[in-house]
């Protein structure tokens, strides 16, 4: 097994990490702005868990930490429990699109020159918690229920401008 050194302040780091998910295992009120996403699959019938966490603000911390805080939060939400998961995969939303657990996304189809303005657009995707990523910004979910609520927010701001969409993962 490596060896793995953890630079200076990087425990500390992970207790802020590791509390904020424990918070919203337990279904505590965490603010809007700094909820993660947590997506549990519970695998057969061995009660196993397969965990992702989406959460961009640890974009800086590398795989294992946040592995790490996924287990570490999990533990400390479900006291007594025996430990369930067998994957902890922490990924920001970016990550999580381009491996595909982001499948449903709302787009908008404007021409250049018509209202509303791209400027109009992006304000109501952020709004709604689009993110920047290399191709743009992109408002994608993890769950067809949350892209229809989000779909019907933006139809009653700017109608007949979205579209809503299910990105297949490319076949090999």
């Amino acid at each position: 097994m490596p060896v793995i050194r953890l630079p200076d302040g990087t425990i500390s780091s992970l207790d802020f990490y590791v509390n904020l998910l424990a918070e919203e295992w337990r279904g505590e009120q965490v603010p809007n702005a700094i909820r993660p996403d947590i997506i549990e699959s519970e695998i057969g019938f061995s009660k196993h868990l397969h965990v992702v966490v989406i959460w961009d603000d640890w974009r800086d911390l590398g795989p294992q930490h946040r592995s790490r805080a996924i287990l570490d939060a999990y533990s400390k939400s479900h006291p007594g429990e025996p430990p369930r998961i067998t994957i902890a995969m922490g990924l920001t939303r970016e990550e999580a699109a381009a491996l595909g657990y982001l499948p449903y996304k709302v787009e908008a189809l404007v021409k250049t020159g018509e209202k509303p303005t791209r400027d109009e657009i992006a304000s109501a995707m952020k709004a709604q918690g689009a993110f920047e990523t290399k191709r743009g910004l992109e408002l994608r979910f993890y769950d067809l229920s949350l892209a229809q609520t989000v779909y019907k927010r933006l139809e009653r701001e700017f109608p007949g401008v979205w579209v809503l969409v299910k990105e297949e993962p490319p076949s090999e």
